[in-house]
């Protein structure tokens, strides 16, 4: 009875902390999201970006809109979509979207390297939604039709 005693305020006190660790949220923008740029498709006047979108977790993102600002070197463009769609859990998905540029003569074919600032608009539950903005580096290749 004693040893129960004495035993008592640790037990408790272990229960509350993952009463209270159990009930702390993340706010889900901030959770893993990734954005890469694939490619980029050049065909006359008109320019396309495919982006891959990662997600890691075992929840499932719903993009309400999306914005990338892309530079390589000294051009830059904007690829945008205002097109709901779905990243699923632990997974990742491809988006080919128009490409606003400033000048395609700037833009050689090749492999290049990118920049890009993506802000997206995430949708958590009914019209509930979050901002989030990721920036990425890396290579991609630039094709010309």
């Amino acid at each position: 009875m004693r040893a129960m005693k004495k035993s008592f305020p640790t037990l408790f006190l272990l229960a509350v902390a993952l009463v209270l660790g159990a009930c702390t949220t993340t706010r889900p923008g901030l959770a893993g999201l990734s954005v890469e740029l694939v490619k980029i498709e050049v065909e006359g006047a008109a320019a396309r970006a495919t982006v891959r979108y990662g997600n890691p977790n075992l929840m499932a993102y719903n993009l309400a809109q999306t914005r990338h600002k892309i530079q390589i070197g000294a051009w830059s463009g904007v690829a945008e979509t205002r097109e709901a769609f779905g990243v699923p859990p632990r997974n990742t998905v491809e988006q080919t979207v128009a490409l606003k540029p400033e000048r395609l003569d700037q833009l050689t074919a090749g492999a290049v390297d990118y920049r890009m600032e993506s802000d997206f608009s995430l949708r958590l539950y009914g019209e509930s939604r979050e901002s989030l903005e990721l920036s990425a580096r890396g290579r991609t290749v630039v094709v010309r039709k």
